[in-house]
């Protein structure tokens, strides 16, 4: 919902699985299960995240998801969600 309320691009949600540690495959799975629906494949890619689905996945903080976010450049709605 944070997301969505600061305009995240959903159809960034591939690059911020990646940023927070999720392995290419298992976007692709994402990707795959679920092709054409970026709001569901950023859902599944932030539930994969809090489940530490990969082992590169480390922190689950707020901090964690706003240096991914900022890492895509969108510094705005990284400065808003480290405000919440």
């Amino acid at each position: 919902q944070i997301l969505r309320q600061y305009k995240f691009p959903q159809a960034k949600w591939f690059e911020l699985g990646l940023n927070l540690g999720l392995l290419h495959p298992t976007l692709e799975a994402i990707e795959a299960d679920h092709r054409g629906n970026t709001s569901r494949c950023l859902m599944e890619c932030l539930t994969k995240w809090l489940s530490k689905a990969d082992q590169n996945v480390r922190h689950l903080t707020w901090q964690s998801l706003v240096i991914a976010i900022r890492r895509l450049n969108e510094t705005r709605v990284s400065e808003n969600v480290a405000r919440t």
